[in-house]
């Protein structure tokens, strides 16, 4: 597989922005989230809320088929650990790969960074995505309600 893992860089924030909202839009149809219901969820980030994000610590890279961007995820340093944010890749770019590259990339930058801790919040009744984290070495940790979100969050960690 020819692709490529580089940093976004701030003025790619608008193309990380497309490849976000492509992929998590089917798992808010999956759980019925709306903007209405829960605006804060990643299917409905703004570029706004990226940017704010990317100056404030989360550094971005993206997954590259080619030219084309397919796949995103934050990395946002935490005191004990590294926290995943936005991981996706685009729905017809999924079952390639390209999410596990990605995710190894995560943990080496973590090492590299110092942190041994990695860390991800996920809708706790995506069974598909939580079996992708534990196959790749997380752990259930702890689940969460929130009176802004109408779903649990399900907290996984790999040391």
């Amino acid at each position: 597989m020819a692709d490529v893992i580089r940093r976004i860089e701030q003025s790619q924030l608008g193309e990380c922005l497309e490849v976000i909202h492509r992929s998590f839009a089917p798992v808010a149809g999956q759980f019925h989230l709306t903007p209405l219901n829960c605006p804060t969820y990643t299917a409905f980030i703004t570029l706004e809320r990226l940017i704010f994000e990317s100056g404030n610590g989360v550094e971005f890279y993206g997954i590259y088929d080619g030219t084309e961007l397919v796949g995103v995820v934050g990395l946002d340093r935490r005191e004990n650990e590294v926290q995943i944010k936005h991981l996706c890749v685009l729905p017809e770019k999924q079952n390639m790969n390209f999410g596990t590259r990605l995710m190894e990339y995560a943990a080496r930058e973590a090492a590299k960074m110092g942190y041994r801790r990695i860390s991800a919040g996920i809708i706790d009744e995506n069974e598909r995505l939580k079996k992708f984290y534990m196959r790749r070495g997380y752990t259930e940790i702890e689940k969460r309600s929130f009176t802004h979100l109408p779903f649990v969050v399900c907290y996984m960690v790999k040391e």
